[in-house]
C-alpha cells in the first residue's frame, strides 16, 4: 500500500523501492497470488511514466507468477474476464 501511495504522489524511486520490498516479501512467503498482484500493481508505475515495454515485462512476470497459461482466450486465463 505504501508503494501505491508513493506512486500516486509521484515519488517513483521510493515507490519502486517499496514495490521491490513487497515483491521480495511475497516471494519469500510463498504466496504466489499476492506476489503476482504486487508485480501487476508495480506495472502501473512504468505505464504512467510512458514506458509501456517495462510495464509489459512486469505484467508478463505477474502472469507467470500467478500460473496463468499462455495462449488461448482470455476467459480461460483470467477468472475476472470469465465472470463477465
Amino acid at each position: 500500500m505504501i508503494a501505491t501511495v508513493l506512486h500516486v504522489l509521484d515519488t517513483r524511486k521510493e515507490a519502486r523501492n517499496w514495490f521491490a520490498a513487497a515483491s521480495r516479501a511475497t516471494q519469500e512467503s510463498g504466496d504466489r497470488q499476492l506476489h503476482a498482484w504486487v508485480l501487476a500493481r508495480e506495472a502501473m508505475v512504468p505505464i504512467n511514466c510512458g514506458a509501456p515495454q517495462a510495464a509489459t515485462l512486469l505484467a508478463e512476470q505477474a502472469r507467470q507468477t500467478a500460473g496463468w497459461p499462455t495462449g488461448g482466450d482470455c476467459e480461460n486465463r483470467c477468472p475476472i474476464a470469465g465472470a463477465r
